[in-house]
């Protein structure tokens, strides 16, 4: 902010950044991280104005199982959708999509899951935990 002049954050300075960063297209369009960042500049707004963070900005990420390699996770999450809490669903969503993300990076499909695979995922998500941890 000092770079541009500012001294105090004001919701038009957040504004203005936004419209900087992603001109005026439409937040369904934007990326994972460029949304991350609206939802940031949200809160800080919230505080500043409000003195709390309204809820609608705490609201779950959308993860979204696209192509062949998702359809078994959608499959399944729709299945569990009819019993399931959403929080539950939720939370379902987002350990899935390690698992999926995984399988994408290593260009394997979930028919591909066996034993082996198993293992090296469990320590991916290890050396990922530790690294987490490292850097807080």
């Amino acid at each position: 902010m000092d770079l541009y002049g500012y001294k105090e954050y004001s919701s038009e300075i957040g504004t203005e950044f936004l419209n900087d960063c992603h001109g005026k297209g439409k937040y369904n369009e934007l990326s994972d991280r460029e949304k991350e960042v609206v939802r940031h500049i949200t809160v800080l707004t919230d505080m500043l104005e409000l003195g709390f963070v309204r809820k609608r900005v705490l609201d779950n990420k959308i993860i979204i199982f696209s192509g062949k390699a998702g359809e078994a996770f959608v499959l399944f999450i729709n299945e569990q959708s009819t019993f399931k809490r959403p929080s539950s669903i939720q939370r379902y969503k987002e350990r899935l999509y390690n698992l999926y993300e995984y399988l994408g990076n290593e260009q394997r499909t979930i028919y591909d899951i066996d034993i082996p695979f198993i293992i090296k995922y469990i320590e991916m998500l290890e050396r990922t935990k530790k690294q987490q941890t490292r850097t807080i």
